[in-house]
């Protein structure tokens, strides 16, 4: 099998969105490197223990300790700081899974 990468494409009956390879054979779509993949799912991690969504129970989780009374006595601060780090990890899970 040959690795079909920069030919060019002809459009099927004059529609643009459709295309088809000049030769009869398919192309090999190359998986995610391994490292990639691990990347992407800890940044999915990070994202769903960062959901704001997730507070109530974090703060359920951690009373009665000393993070918990950090998270009671800074709560609004850190909310802001854990939505900010959860948009960021949830668009590095996207970019990361992403196939080019």
């Amino acid at each position: 099998m040959k690795l079909i990468l920069d030919r060019p494409q002809m459009p099927i009956d004059g529609k643009e969105n459709q295309y088809e390879t000049q030769s009869d054979e398919t192309p090999i779509e190359q998986p995610l490197s391994f490292p990639r993949r691990i990347v992407g799912y800890v940044l999915a991690f990070l994202a769903l223990i960062t959901c704001p969504c997730h507070l109530p129970l974090w703060g359920l989780l951690l009373s009665g300790t000393a993070v918990g009374g950090f998270f009671t006595e800074y709560s609004g601060t850190l909310f802001s700081a854990l939505l900010v780090l959860f948009f960021i990890s949830l668009w590095g899970a996207i970019y990361a899974l992403k196939k080019r």
